[in-house]
């Protein structure tokens, strides 16, 4: 970003940085960065969105007006106080401010704390979530999964089109109270072009595919 800021930017060209969590792994290389900004109308800022959840572990930020404003209100949300998910709960309280500066009226403030030590992070993840959802349907721009979620601004890809999935398995463990169905339509199937996961053989096939792929040299001391 300071990069483009020094030395300009190119007459009709935009630039999107793409970032990806170091538990995020690519599963089909072949697949183009850019497929997904076209499926997303290249708005300013996109994510997957799915009927479980909304999460930042990937996503893409144009270095633009809009997409710099998005992030200078997550950077200031995320600053004040202690929020569920870390980066990933104040994310939705920065979206709504972002989304509905007129409209929204903070209801969602009180899922943040004040820091301790003891317990980092609050306990009330899946109660902020909720209460994002809720205030996204109360003021009309859709939850959740569902292409209604498409705002001016920001855009939430979903299904095939979509680039951050957790393992299926990994899914049913944590919403274990979901029907079976609305998991096995929201988690990762193969073909899909990253996989959201700690789960180290992941890791492994990714960097296969990848090394197949580009035809690159594989160093054996890695």
């Amino acid at each position: 970003m300071r990069d483009i800021k020094r030395k300009g930017r190119a007459k009709g060209v935009r630039y999107f940085l793409f970032w990806h969590d170091a538990d995020t792994h690519i599963m089909e290389p072949s697949m183009k960065l850019e497929d997904f900004l076209q499926a997303a109308d290249y708005q300013p800022v996109v994510f997957t969105d799915n009927a479980l959840s909304l999460n930042n572990g990937v996503f893409f930020l144009e270095y633009s007006k809009s997409g710099l404003g998005f992030f200078k209100i997550w950077h200031k949300t995320c600053r004040h106080g202690e929020w569920p998910w870390a980066d990933n709960g104040c994310m939705y309280e920065a979206m709504l401010q972002f989304v509905h500066s007129t409209d929204y009226e903070g209801s969602c403030l009180k899922f943040r704390s004040d820091f301790n030590p003891a317990k980092p992070e609050p306990p009330t993840g899946e109660d902020l979530m909720n209460c994002f959802n809720a205030e996204m349907q109360r003021m009309g721009t859709g939850c959740c999964g569902d292409a209604s979620r498409n705002i001016s601004g920001i855009r939430f890809l979903i299904g095939s089109q979509s680039f951050n999935h957790h393992p299926c398995d990994e899914f049913k463990k944590f919403f274990s109270t979901e029907p079976a169905d609305v998991v096995d339509r929201n988690c990762f199937t193969p073909g899909m072009f990253m996989v959201h996961t700690k789960d180290t053989a992941y890791a492994s096939q990714s960097f296969d595919k990848v090394v197949a792929f580009t035809g690159a040299a594989v160093n054996e001391e890695l």
